[in-house]
């Protein structure tokens, strides 16, 4: 019961953020285990989850500050005193002519040699993250991937986050102006997913009031 509400959960999720643009849905698996309690050998289950990294559709919107990635790789953010990792590449550009989240996070220039106009001419920024102002290159934005993505952790917000020592590796990931990646959560199948997930816990619950009614009679007077 305990891992069908787990999963419960997990689907819930995916379905509430299948609009937020460079989300990732969550997949899990129910396995048993077996461990000693009391001298007795016990069996429990229980739910392990992990990221799904496919690729989600491009949607265009024209803005040429709305960026994508297809392929490996996420966009590198200054978040305080660490880094936030997301395939969500939705910029503006501040009166200062850094190019920032919607929540204000600085993105990570892997080198820059210039500020952004904020009252110039659209920028441009070409497949391998390139940004181009007035035909003038001001930098290239950091784009990373890793070795081992199953060790990053994603927080409420959206954002991964590294933990120390993970092995970082070139991305392979184009940059595509004008476009945002939409979330690779199929709406459709997590419900399909959602209505097993309940009818596990039902069942599960059922067998756990039919067990407790057995015992009922066991121990009534007669």
């Amino acid at each position: 019961m305990s891992a069908a509400e787990k999963r419960l959960d997990m689907i819930s999720q995916n379905i509430a953020n299948a609009s937020a643009r460079g989300f990732k849905r969550q997949v899990g698996a129910v396995h048993s285990f077996e461990r000693m309690v009391d001298g007795e050998q016990r069996r429990g289950q229980v739910l392990r989850t992990q990221v799904d990294f496919r690729q989600g559709e491009l949607v265009q919107t024209g803005n040429a500050t709305d960026l994508a990635l297809m392929g490996d790789g996420f966009f590198s953010f200054e978040m305080g005193q660490e880094l936030g990792y997301s395939r969500d590449g939705a910029l503006r550009i501040t009166d200062q002519g850094d190019l920032v989240t919607k929540e204000g996070f600085p993105i990570v220039w892997e080198d820059r040699t210039a500020q952004v106009d904020a009252n110039g001419t659209e920028v441009r920024v070409d497949h391998a993250g390139n940004v181009f102002q007035d035909n003038t290159r001001i930098g290239a934005l950091r784009i990373v991937d890793f070795v081992d993505r199953s060790q990053l952790q994603m927080a409420d917000d959206g954002f991964f986050h590294a933990p120390d020592g993970i092995a970082e590796e070139a991305a392979t990931a184009e940059v595509h102006s004008g476009y945002y990646e939409a979330a690779n959560t199929d709406p459709v199948h997590e419900m399909v997913e959602m209505i097993m997930a309940q009818r596990a816990y039902e069942s599960a619950s059922n067998t756990v009031s039919q067990i407790a009614d057995s015992y009922r009679r066991l121990t009534q007077q007669r």
